[in-house]
């Protein structure tokens, strides 16, 4: 009889359990960019604590977060709105035979298009913008609590308290080399974004550098997000060759960084094997989408941390 009813109750547990990981499955990976981004900001938040408390360090740095963020879109959407106008302008004064018509029955099906496709993926847009709320709420939580939470996860780990720590140490080492690694890479990024701008021509070639830098750090965003309006502006301005020189260059100095360099140095720190640090990268970012490039090799560096120990414990 109390076999019975420890299975039952084992069954009920194993019930809810699955059940609340099917309510928060849709948002798991936001939580998880959220706890990256909060681990990205810790030794600021801690510092900036010190003078005025937790919740305000950490409402400040969610609220920044959040300004950067609609920032950097807005900038893009903003400037890309603005060439495509101008562009359609510049076309429409050519008045060459068929080309004005054309141009302006383009222009028509385009907007026709744009609130067909609006309407059409309305939900898709809510969804969006939830995730968004639970990726800045999560962030918030997380600064604001992220010592207890450290101390409520390594409590949980099954493990004697030596093999704890030792897993703790581990995947330490591994986010504090993704946040170094991530920093060095968007200073290079910043650098030679900077370069590549002057180069083409671009106005103000350090701000527009120094904004690729940043939305390189920063995983939600990533420094394409620069790059393609950037692109937009020197096709409407300079032309098309000048444009497709800029993406050209953006794309292949955004690729070989995430690609190759990340993996190398991250990897090295680590002593992470290349071929597992590829998959990491690869197998992330086909399960979890763009985001899956960062949280991939972490999720894997962590797997491994705990089959090391399990090793360790069997013998």
């Amino acid at each position: 009889m109390d076999l019975k009813i420890g299975q039952v109750r084992l069954f009920l547990i194993l019930a809810i359990l699955a059940l609340a990981l099917y309510i928060i499955e849709p948002f798991l990976i936001t939580v998880i960019l959220g706890a990256i981004v909060a681990y990205l900001l810790w030794p600021l938040h801690k510092r900036i604590m010190k003078y005025i408390g937790e919740t305000p360090s950490s409402l400040i740095l969610t609220l920044t977060t959040v300004i950067i963020v609609i920032g950097s879109i807005y900038y893009g959407i903003n400037l890309l709105l603005e060439e495509s106008a101008n562009f359609y302008l510049f076309l429409s004064k050519l008045n060459i035979p068929y080309i004005s018509p054309t141009t302006q029955e383009f222009a028509r099906s385009i907007t026709t298009k744009f609130i067909s496709t609006l309407s059409e993926h309305i939900l898709t847009i809510i969804n969006i913008i939830a995730a968004s709320v639970v990726f800045f709420i999560s962030l918030f939580y997380f600064l604001k609590e992220g010592d207890i939470i450290y101390e409520k996860i390594s409590k949980i780990l099954p493990f004697e308290i030596k093999s704890r720590n030792r897993i703790v140490k581990n995947i330490k080492l591994h986010l504090d080399t993704f946040v170094h690694v991530q920093i060095v890479i968007g200073i290079v990024q910043g650098i030679l974004a900077a370069i590549g701008f002057w180069i083409f021509g671009i106005p103000y070639p350090i701000l527009a550098g120094f904004a690729a830098g940043i939305a390189s750090i920063l995983p939600i965003i990533g420094p394409y997000v620069i790059y393609i309006p950037v692109g937009i502006f020197a096709y409407a301005s300079y032309g098309l060759t000048t444009a497709l020189g800029i993406i050209i260059y953006g794309l292949s100095l955004g690729s070989i960084m995430d690609y190759l360099i990340r993996p190398f140095f991250y990897g090295k720190k680590v002593r992470m094997h290349p071929l597992v640090m590829f998959l990491g990268i690869f197998g992330g970012m086909k399960v979890m989408g763009f985001i899956g490039i960062v949280i991939g090799p972490i999720i894997l560096s962590i797997a491994i941390a705990l089959f090391k120990e399990l090793k360790i414990n069997n013998g």
